[in-house]
C-alpha cells in the first residue's frame, strides 16, 4: 500500500512516515500486538524515503508508545485507535466509539458544523482524510454543507510549548511547529475543498482564527451538540528537524495518543449538557474577540 501524497504539501517525510503508520495502525490494518509488516527497507520503498527516516519514525512511534521493538522479529503494535469514554455510555460502559467513529457521525448530518482547538491541527487533517477517502468510496454520504471554525496558536506567540531544552534550538522548534501547522492546515483545506470540487458537497467553509494562546487541550465540537475534548500530555523528547537532518531535545505535547472524552447534550445528563455548552460558549467568547 502506498501512501497518497497528493496533500502533503511537501512536508517532513518523518512527519509523513509516522502519520501514515499510526493511520495504518488507526484504521485496523496493523492491529493490536501484531507485527508490523514491513522491514525498514520496504517502509523506506512504500514511503519513497530512506531508511534513516524511517528509523527516526519508528523511535517516535515508540517513544510516544505505539510500538515496541521485538528483537529478531521486528516491531509490535501496542495500541490502536481507542474507545472514547463518553457521556452516553450507561452504567459505566464504554461507548464503544473511536474519535474517526464520532466524526463519522457528525458527518451523517445534512449540514455539519465543527469548531475546533488545536495546537497544530495535525490530528484533525488526518481525520478529514479518512472522512474524504469513505465519501468518495461512497462508505459514508456526503453532506450538504461543511463549516469548520479552526483556532489554532498565534504564529508570533512565544508558546510554553513545543520548546527547545537549550535555548539556542528555541527558533528551529519554532519553525518546525509553524511547518507542522501550515502543512496540517493545508491538507484540511485540500481534503474538504476537494470534496465540493468534485461535486460531493455542496458548500465548504473553513475559517481559522489565531490566538495569543498555548492550548492545554484539544477540543472537537460536533454540531453543537457534542464536545471531545482532551489534555495535551506532555513529554521531553528529541524532534527530528527534516531540513537540517538533525534532532534537538525539546518538551513536546504528545497529542495524537492523549485522552480524550466524549460529551454529548442529553436532557439526562445535565453534567455533560453543562460541559458541552460551557466549552462552546469559550470558543465562541474567543472566536469573536480574535477572529478579524
Amino acid at each position: 500500500m502506498s501512501v497518497d501524497r497528493s496533500d502533503l504539501g511537501g512536508g517532513s517525510k518523518h512527519d509523513r512516515v509516522v502519520s501514515v503508520l499510526v493511520g495504518r495502525m488507526r484504521n485496523g490494518e496493523y492491529p493490536l500486538n501484531s507485527l508490523l509488516p514491513l522491514s525498514e527497507e520496504q517502509l523506506a520503498q512504500d514511503q519513497d524515503v530512506s531508511r534513516d527516516t524511517v528509523r527516526r519514525a519508528l523511535k517516535t512511534l515508540k517513544d510516544d508508545g505505539w510500538i515496541e521493538s521485538r528483537q529478531g522479529s521486528g516491531w509490535r503494535v501496542l495500541k490502536v485507535e481507542p474507545e472514547i469514554p463518553s457521556s452516553e455510555a450507561k452504567g459505566g460502559q464504554k461507548s464503544g466509539l473511536t474519535l474517526p467513529q464520532l466524526m463519522k457521525r457528525a458527518f451523517a448530518k445534512p449540514v455539519v458544523v465543527l469548531d475546533v482547538s488545536s495546537l497544530t491541527s495535525e490530528s484533525l487533517a488526518d481525520q478529514m482524510s479518512i472522512i474524504s477517502d469513505d465519501i468518495r468510496g461512497g462508505a459514508l454520504s456526503a453532506p450538504e454543507r461543511i463549516t469548520l471554525r479552526l483556532m489554532l496558536p498565534s504564529d508570533e506567540l512565544d508558546m510554553a510549548y513545543p520548546r527547545a531544552v537549550d535555548p539556542q534550538d528555541y527558533e528551529v522548534v519554532r519553525e518546525r511547529q509553524r511547518l507542522l501547522t501550515k502543512r496540517s492546515v493545508g491538507r484540511i483545506r485540500e481534503k474538504l475543498h476537494s470534496l465540493k470540487a468534485h461535486g460531493y458537497v455542496g458548500s465548504v467553509d473553513i475559517l481559522t482564527c489565531r490566538v495569543p494562546l498555548t492550548p492545554t487541550s484539544k477540543l472537537y465540537l460536533l454540531n453543537g451538540t457534542e464536545a471531545v475534548h482532551g489534555p495535551y500530555l506532555l513529554k521531553t523528547r528529541s524532534v527530528y528537524l527534516e531540513e537540517t537532518e538533525s534532532e534537538v531535545v525539546a518538551l513536546d505535547a504528545v497529542g495524537i495518543a492523549g485522552p480524550m472524552e466524549h460529551f454529548v447534550v442529553d436532557d439526562g445528563n445535565p453534567q455533560a449538557s453543562a460541559f458541552v455548552r460551557n466549552q462552546q460558549g469559550w470558543f465562541n467568547s474567543l472566536w469573536e474577540q480574535y477572529a478579524t
